[in-house]
């Protein structure tokens, strides 16, 4: 998550783009901290106030494995 910044939900929600492979994202929710969720969630759920992309596989990850998580453009 190098670079990646929380994203207040009154800013901006995020979108299928921000959504890694399994359509989920980063979200802060106010009283259990930062959690998993479906991109879509952000949006329904008043708990959630700010969310971010989540982090890239990391560099050693197989590469058989790495395909399944690129971020869909």
């Amino acid at each position: 998550m190098d670079g990646e910044k929380w994203i207040s939900v009154n800013e901006r929600l995020p979108t299928a783009k921000d959504a890694d492979v399994c359509r989920c994202v980063i979200a802060w929710h106010r009283h259990n901290g930062t959690v998993v969720t479906g991109y879509r969630q952000v949006r329904d759920n008043p708990y959630l106030t700010h969310w971010q992309r989540c982090p890239d596989a990391p560099g050693d990850y197989p590469d058989k494995y790495r395909r399944v998580w690129k971020r869909s453009t």
